[in-house]
């Protein structure tokens, strides 16, 4: 019989305490961290979990279309150069709006540039 629940033993864990960095005074606790070894079963199940999951969200579309976060070949880089490709783009719409603004004060009659001082 399924009962789709992990079993308690598969989620029990031995949690040991590391020193962040080696250099850092040993008698703070602020200088450690913790750290968590999992049974090894519990990392297969874990992984065979998160495949069925984003297979599920993948078939279904519900990933927003630039998303970068947990997909595949959608790395931090991918959501950087979209950035960066964004803010050259409206980097390149303001120039272009300043040229045009050239192109109206000057007198096409006489090729030449008149600016009005108000």
């Amino acid at each position: 019989m399924a009962t789709n629940s992990v079993p308690k033993d598969f989620m029990s864990a031995r949690i040991l305490s590391l020193l962040k960095k080696a250099h850092l005074v040993a008698d703070d606790f602020k200088n450690y961290r913790p750290v968590s070894n999992l049974l090894f079963i519990f990392k297969i199940l874990e992984k065979v979990g998160d495949k069925h999951i984003e297979h599920h969200l993948a078939c279904n579309m519900f990933h927003k279309e630039l998303q970068s976060v947990y997909r595949k070949f959608h790395s931090t880089e991918f959501a950087l150069l979209m950035v960066q490709s964004d803010i050259l783009q409206y980097v390149s719409v303001f120039i272009m709006l300043d040229l045009s603004a050239v192109f109206d004060i000057m007198d096409h009659q006489s090729n030449a540039l008149t600016i009005t001082l108000a």
